[in-house]
């Protein structure tokens, strides 16, 4: 229900962004509910459960950055 969410592989999420989409496991459990703020203990134990990536919402400066970033890539791309 969030709007600007995006799929971050998990080792590069960052604490402050917040969880868009709940994030289970392979066996259906509930790691972390949609909405969590994420601190470095929850990144570092989804590293640690092996969780590929999750679907966030960005705080607006990393937002901003990533948009620049993508901008940049698909420059390269042409």
């Amino acid at each position: 229900m969030f709007s600007n969410q995006y799929r971050v592989k998990t080792e590069e999420l960052k604490p402050g962004m917040i969880v868009a989409q709940t994030v289970v496991s392979e066996t259906g459990q509930v790691l972390l509910e949609q909405g969590t703020l994420l601190t470095e203990g929850f990144i570092q134990n989804l590293i640690k459960w092996q969780v590929p990536y999750a679907v966030v919402v960005m705080p607006y400066k990393i937002r901003s950055v990533q948009r620049r970033f993508f901008s940049f890539y698909e420059d390269t791309l042409s």
